[in-house]
């Protein structure tokens, strides 16, 4: 097990979230001008390395800057997992999810008001409905994830139709997920289900108005944006 540094932890934070916001392989010239370090592009790009050879980057090609790997997420995940539970959730994010719990609607209704609320603040596709009632899934921002840079590759778009097309089929392989109190984060090759290994999933069972248990699947490509999705569960959490 590779024990990382605080050092090479920003490091990996800097190039995961500007990865994140702009789908474009980072450079060691961008660390060094835009990130934030005291150090030259030369050092910066031998500690790049470094996380190349840890498995936690990787080079699309010689010439390119890098890209996370599914081991660089898994810890960029962990660590953001570890830091929000002593964060304050954000005001603004809050008043629109309470409000929505506090919909006095038809129990099948706030599922999927929850669901396109949550949709449009993550944009991700997010699956929400009763886990009493498996074949009653309700499917929001479909669209949002179909914008991002990746979803430009047809085998990728065809994957993410199969998926959002089963994805009640499948729900029986989420179930021991259910069991844990807080979201489940499912990166690459960790999804239980067939095509996914391109994409991420965060998975959380929530207690609506009224006391129905319901499943939340937010999914989209791993290049999510985990902390904002993570706070936007962790706010769900919060007001149960």
């Amino acid at each position: 097990m590779v024990i990382m540094d605080e050092h090479q932890k920003s490091l990996l934070f800097a190039v995961i979230n500007e990865y994140i916001k702009n789908a474009q392989p980072v450079s060691s010239k961008w660390i060094a001008e835009c990130g934030g370090f005291d150090a030259s592009t030369a050092t910066l790009r031998n500690e790049l390395a470094l996380l190349d050879e840890d498995g936690f980057l990787y080079q699309p090609h010689t010439s390119a800057g890098r890209v996370p790997t599914d081991k660089g997420y898994r810890t960029f995940v962990n660590m953001l997992l570890d830091e929000i539970e002593s964060r304050t959730k954000e005001e603004a994010i809050a008043r629109v999810l309470q409000q929505i719990m506090r919909l006095r609607a038809e129990e099948h209704s706030l599922f999927a008001e929850l669901g396109r609320v949550l949709a449009s603040l993550s944009s991700s596709t997010v699956f929400s409905g009763p886990i009493s009632k498996e074949k009653i899934m309700f499917k929001s921002g479909i669209h949002e994830v179909l914008s991002q840079p990746e979803l430009e590759d047809i085998s990728m778009r065809k994957h993410f139709g199969d998926i959002v097309d089963s994805m009640e089929a499948n729900l029986k392989a989420f179930h021991s997920i259910l069991e844990n109190d807080k979201p489940t984060v499912l990166i690459g090759r960790e999804n239980p289900i067939n095509n996914a290994k391109d994409f991420s999933m965060i998975i959380m069972k929530h207690r609506i108005f009224g006391g129905e248990d319901g499943i939340i699947v937010m999914f989209g490509p791993k290049r999510m944006n985990y902390e904002k999705n993570l706070r936007l569960l962790q706010t769900l959490i919060e007001d149960e």
